[in-house]
């Protein structure tokens, strides 16, 4: 049994030569060739799953990228934990008694972006403080939420913002 860990600087091809002698100088020997990945991000990881051979191909697998024709990037569909290959709906946006508010879910795997509620009054500039941010649940890695400001009008506009560092 022949067991390792490869160091960082190990990625790509390396060779190694087996040698096994036998007790009485007999000897035979091997090449053997492994292949090292770099480790994969998460995202990374996500677009392999999802597109396959396509998963580089930033037209289909980008970040901006919309093969389901849905509205919805891959990089929302990625943070939000939906299917980018498959149509999703949109984060639901509703009015409840005396607040505005959009449900939505968060992927906790979905590491390296970010999900903000924002929320404007007329479209032109948009904030994030004055959003009430509830957990309705939580099932696997998909997290149930709920972002609400106070109804004090006739409108008022929420949105999230989807964003990779």
């Amino acid at each position: 049994i022949l067991s390792g860990t490869p160091d960082t600087g190990d990625t790509g091809t390396n060779h190694f030569t087996i040698r096994i002698t036998d007790p009485h100088g007999l000897s035979a020997e091997s090449l053997l060739v492994i292949e090292v990945a770099a480790p994969s991000s998460p995202i990374e990881t996500w677009r392999l799953l999802h597109f396959g051979e396509d998963f580089e191909n930033p037209a289909i697998a980008g970040d901006d990228a919309d093969p389901d024709g849905d509205g919805l990037s891959n990089l929302v569909e990625y943070a939000l934990g939906l299917d980018p290959k498959s149509p999703s709906a949109s984060p639901a946006a509703a009015r409840e008694g005396d607040r505005f508010a959009i449900f939505y879910t968060l992927d906790l795997l979905a590491v390296g972006v970010t999900v903000e509620p924002e929320w404007s009054a007329g479209l032109s500039t948009w904030e994030s403080d004055g959003i009430l941010i509830e957990t309705l649940g939580e099932e696997d890695s998909i997290r149930s939420m709920k972002a609400s400001i106070p109804a004090a009008g006739n409108t008022a506009f929420l949105r999230l913002k989807v964003a990779a560092p």
